[in-house]
């Protein structure tokens, strides 16, 4: 006899189940099974014995299907070979992907993406369940001609669904085959032959299911089904199950069994809720008024709101009505954007729970550990695997002497041979040196042991574990675990109990797998990888006293009075659709119509959300929360569900509590001592900035007062909090910088840009992590090198630079990179060999270019890399006078000199070579961000005697950039795309406004009304244009004379100890938008003291101007 029990959710149908099977085994000794989804066996158990107030079970087993199968297995036999779980699944797919990836004609590439193995064996999978073979699939594939995308998708995935078959039938099974196992012993049971078999909890079946189902129909002698159903077989949000229904129907007439349907009616769920949970999701619906103490909806702006006010309703219900926490649940559809909310939140207000969620196991310390071992191995010691492995938690080094290892291969670089070898360079790293080779030999000590090249991968794993037993590994975790039930962690000790026994069969499985396979270390990391990616480790509640927090569609244990969905927004309840699968829905369709059914399409998904809707409003007996919120974590928009206004329509009565409103604000972030005061921070602030607050508020406050004196004090200091700092004393000053203050002209550009930031890098000198690698800063370095070395060459070899060819000037560039680049570092990397390309390639343009505006003019370079400031340098520093009688003393390096003598008098341009994008404006000269040039122009004009003259007169200062110009033109004549290169090239800066002095600069500069080799235009009238960059004498020198009044303020702002954290605006520039210190300053607008100091963009003519009505004022820092 086969009987199906249907009714509503909470109508009675476990209840009667229970009945039965205790009215049975009381009457005789009939064998009876319960089956449950796997899930819940547990939990069926545990209800089974409250239920009939049973000490233990004698003659009911409570199982799953997959329990079944163990339980037939032991009694008529184990199948033959070695079962592997989804772990060993995804192993062996990485495996064959690599084999036939030739032989594929769409997924050639796509097997080393995140995720895509995964869906591979879920294809599979529903292949297996829904009773698809590979010689199905063989006979579809030539019937697809006219879809030819889907031809060629189903072949690849039939090519591995075959490979799969094959390797996996040599001593192998899977789940699924564990199902089909099931199907052929079942016949041969003596235990389920004349037993009484209930199915409950199941809302949907698999075909194996299904056929199973069948089976024992046919030999049980009673077998009775639970479907959560009206019965009445029509659309709605019961027809999910109700094709379930119909399918066991028909399988009962076909196995020519008696079928007897009973209906369950009965009620234990309030009205209300009833009322909701079968209207929400049903056309046509129903509506009436409910009591508002029963259902609940609340709109927060953050989801983090929406759990506080999920989380201090719970309190309230605890603390009033007397609610225990195990009468709570909390679903939504979208844990992972809830999770760490949840966690925060719960664990601040000390709500005990219960996370139903299983836990990645790739982001454990063991598996880090395992995998940057093979990492640090095949990468020959790259830094950043070593210190991943070093740091996996391990390994018991001193912190200091961790840090000055990885200080010390982070600058010298680290390889296998270096490692055999005792690190001897200079360290300043706050440890010894022989303490970092300690560390050293430490690491040394698991070197050897793998190599390169293909191996046995049951060897590499036996290496592995090899490590792991040499690290002591096993004994550390044990020692973690007692740790953690020591502090009342159980949930990590649970976790990492397991980790190890789940690694432990990870590498069983591989080696049983493919243990005498040969494999690269790189095919070893991914094979790893993908098994680790889906081990997956799964708690137990220890306890009852505790909120369920879960899915909608998983979190279906223990019998709850009040549940709060969060969530409730657009796209998320219900959700759009399944993840994107290999096959979609328009083709499963296709595979329809040729006779190939698959149990999960988008139909059926729709469904099923429906349904799971259903069923989780239906579980609480007395209360039901909703909640939405406005934006997510990133301050995106978010909707409410479209059943959010379906909810107040069938409810009729039902409004909104919005956090918004003033009532509804306070009363959920009043909760406890260590919840409540972030939010009382929040009101306090409020009311210092004049806004009205609730006089709730100040009564939390005096609590706070009373109780909390500590929490008390730190909200007020917390209150007047300004993000400053205090001038520094006389004696701090001079422990920061050196008496008389030496700086450069870039710190002092610093100062302007911001005091504390020039304080940070100048007076506290933080030294930067060095790194074995080249950065943007060292090639600049190389392309100054380089330039510098072309220009002596011809100078020290008085070569005419008018008689320099490009391919002379090639060579020389092509022979001073191969000098300058033949250090180890160079040798470390293959990308550094298109550095080296690059390096060569844009200093022969650069070097041309300077070369041709030479030729161009009659300025002739005497001097490169002339160094002024320091005793040992080429000049003496320039001397800036302070209010206080003191020197400050200013160094540099120009990195070229050109002169030339014109009626007698000698003028000199200054040139330094840029690798940077900003151009030169006088405006930000005056503001001081751009002061080098003039400053090192009146070093060389304040030391004629350096040029061997009496005098000499500035004829320009300028930038020339470094830089590969990528010239848009449709021009094909090299010739013209050179001249637009060049243009691109040309001197940035100032020139005297001196027609004879700009002939000596650009000969033909009047005969093309234009210099192609710095920025000045000619009209036809012979003025120069308003663009061009040009100066007369004495505006140059009052704006060099200004610029000194800069530095000469920034010296007495120094002197008094002003380091405000102040950064400066202009046009275009926030200086904090690059600044390596934020995170030391910490500078918001919003923090009292913080502001910008604002500097205005002047125009040319607006700064020749305020030069000459101020020649001898001080700037304001």
């Amino acid at each position: 006899m086969v009987r199906i029990v249907y009714g509503k959710a909470k109508s009675g149908k476990t209840e009667r189940i229970y009945n039965e099977i205790l009215e049975r085994i009381q009457a005789d000794d009939a064998k009876v099974f319960l089956i449950v989804p796997e899930q819940f066996t547990l939990e069926a158990e545990k209800q089974l014995i409250e239920f009939g107030d049973l000490e233990g079970f004698i003659g009911i087993e409570v199982v799953s299907f997959k329990r079944l199968a163990y339980r037939i297995f032991s009694e008529v036999g184990k199948p033959e070979g070695i079962q592997i779980t989804e772990v060993g699944q995804l192993m062996l797919l990485r495996k064959l992907f690599s084999e036939v990836k030739n032989e594929l004609n769409v997924y050639q590439s796509a097997y080393d993406k995140v995720g895509f193995l995964s869906k591979v064996n879920d294809i599979i999978k529903e292949f297996k369940q829904t009773m698809i073979r590979p010689s199905n699939l063989d006979a579809l594939v030539h019937q697809f001609s006219d879809h030819t995308l889907l031809k060629y998708k189903l072949t690849d995935l039939n090519l591995i669904y075959k490979a799969y078959e094959t390797e996996k039938e040599k001593k192998y099974f899977d789940d699924e085959d564990t199902y089909d196992f099931l199907l052929q012993a079942l016949s041969t049971s003596k235990s389920i032959k004349d037993a009484y078999v209930w199915i409950d909890g199941f809302d949907s079946y698999t075909k194996q299911e299904l056929e199973i189902l069948s089976v024992i129909m046919s030999i049980a002698k009673e077998t009775t089904v639970s479907i959560c159903s009206d019965g009445k077989l029509s659309n709605g949000i019961f027809e999910h199950t109700n094709t379930f229904f119909s399918k066991i129907a028909a399988i009962a007439k076909q196995r020519q069994q008696v079928l007897k349907t009973i209906a369950c009616e009965s009620d234990f769920a309030s009205t209300d809720i009833r009322h909701t949970a079968e209207n929400l999701c049903a056309y046509p619906y129903n509506k009436k008024e409910v009591n508002l103490e029963n259902i609940h909806i609340f709109a927060a702006d953050h989801r983090i709101n929406e759990v506080e006010f999920c989380a201090s309703k719970m309190l309230e219900l605890v603390r009033e009505q007397g609610f225990k926490w195990q009468d709570f649940a909390v679903v939504t559809n979208d844990l992972d954007a809830y999770e760490m909310n949840i966690k925060c939140i719960f664990d601040e207000l000390e709500i005990p729970y219960f996370m139903d969620k299983k836990i990645s196991a790739y982001t454990n310390p063991l598996v880090r550990l395992i995998l940057a071992y093979l990492k640090m191995i095949k990468s020959g010691y790259g830094v950043e695997h070593v210190m991943t492995f070093l740091k996996s938690g391990f390994f018991k080094f001193e912190d200091m002497a961790l840090y000055g290892f990885e200080n010390y291969i982070r600058q010298y670089g680290l390889s296998e041979s270096k490692l055999n070898i005792q690190f001897d360079k200079e360290v300043k790293y706050g440890c010894s040196l022989d303490q970092i080779n300690r560390v050293r030999e430490h690491l040394l000590s698991f070197s050897g042991v793998i190599r390169q090249g293909k191996a046995p991968l049951k060897n590499v794993i036996e290496a592995i574990f090899n490590m792991l037993v040499q690290a002591d590994v096993f004994a550390i975790i044990g020692e973690r675990v007692s740790s953690f039930i020591e502090s009342s962690q159980f949930d990590s000790a649970q976790y990492n109990t397991q980790i190890w026994n789940l690694t432990m069969d990870l590498f069983d499985q591989a080696a049983n797998l493919m243990g005498d396979d040969l494999f690269n270390l790189d095919d070893v990391i991914h094979i790893l990888e993908a098994g680790f990616e889906t081990i997956e480790v799964g708690l137990l509640p220890l306890n009852e006293n505790h909120v369920l927090v879960g899915s909608v569609d998983r979190s279906r244990a223990h019998p709850i009075k009040v549940l709060f969905f969060l969530g409730f927004n657009d796209g998320i309840v219900p959700e759009i659709g399944q993840d994107k699968q290999l096959i979609l829905d328009s083709e499963k369709a296709i595979f329809k119509e040729r006779g190939i059914d698959f149990v999960a399409d988008q139909t059926m998904f729709v469904n099923k959300e429906q349904f799971n809707i259903y069923f989780a409003l239906s579980r609480p007996s007395e209360k039901l929360y909703f909640s939405y919120a406005r934006s997510d974590s990133e301050g995106g928009a978010l909707r409410p569900s479209y059943y959010i206004s379906k909810l107040q329509k069938i409810c009729k009565n039902l409004q909104i509590d919005d956090e918004r409103t003033h009532d509804s604000e306070i009363s959920y972030r009043i909760s406890n001592a260590k919840g409540t005061v972030k939010h009382l921070a929040l009101e306090m602030r409020r009311s210092v900035d004049g806004y009205p607050i609730s006089d709730i508020w100040y009564g939390v406050f005096k609590w706070y007062v009373m109780h909390k004196p500590e929490k008390a004090k730190m909200l007020l200091s917390g209150l007047t909090h300004s993000n400053g700092v205090n001038q520094l004393e006389d004696r701090y000053i001079s422990a920061a910088f050196s008496t008389p203050i030496h700086t450069s002209v870039s710190e002092l550009e610093q100062y302007i840009q911001c005091p504390f930031k020039y304080f940070v890098d100048s007076g506290l000198k933080p030294i930067p992590q060095k790194q074995y690698e080249l950065g943007a800063p060292d090639i600049g370095t190389l392309f100054h090198k380089a330039l510098e070395l072309y220009g002596k060459h011809i100078y020290e070899n008085q070569l005419a630079w008018d008689q320099i060819t490009k391919e002379e000037s090639d060579r020389l560039i092509e022979t001073i990179v191969g000098d300058i680049t033949m250090f180890d570092v160079f040798q470390s990397k293959h990308q550094y060999k298109y550095l080296i390309n690059k390096l060569k390639r844009v200093s022969k343009k650069a070097a041309w270019v300077l070369t041709e505006h030479l030729k161009n003019g009659l300025f002739e370079p005497v001097a490169f890399e002339v160094a002024f400031g320091r005793e040992s340098e080429s000049a003496p520093p320039i001397h800036i006078r302070l209010a206080s009688g003191e020197s400050m003393l200013i160094r540099g390096v120009i990195d070229r000199i050109d002169k030339v003598t014109i009626d007698d008098q000698t003028y000199i341009k200054i040139i330094d070579y840029k690798s940077g994008k900003k151009q030169l404006t006088m405006s930000d000269i005056y503001n001081g961000l751009q002061m080098q040039l003039m400053v090192y122009l009146s070093a060389c004009l304040e030391n004629p005697e350096y040029l061997k003259v009496d005098k000499i007169l500035p004829a320009g200062a300028f930038y020339f950039r470094i830089d590969d110009p990528i010239i848009e033109s449709t021009a094909q004549v090299a010739e013209i795309i050179e001249k637009q290169i060049a243009s691109a090239l040309k001197l940035d800066g100032l020139a005297l406004e001196d027609a004879s002095v700009l002939r000596h600069i650009d000969r033909l500069i009047f005969d093309n009304n234009a210099s192609d080799v710095i920025e000045v235009k000619v009209k036809t009238d012979g003025a120069f244009t308003k663009d061009s960059k040009l100066l007369p004498l004495d505006a140059f020198v009052g704006l060099m004379h200004h610029v000194k009044q800069t530095i000469q303020s920034i010296g007495n702002s120094l002197n008094a100890g002003n380091i405000e954290i102040r950064p400066c605006k202009t046009k275009g520039f926030v200086s904090c938008q690059y600044c390596d210190f934020k995170a030391i300053c910490q500078f918001d607008p919003h923090f009292e003291g913080n502001h910008y100091r604002y500097l205005k963009a002047y125009s040319n003519d607006e700064v020749i101007e305020k030069i000459g009505e101020k020649p001898h004022g001080e700037m304001d820092i």
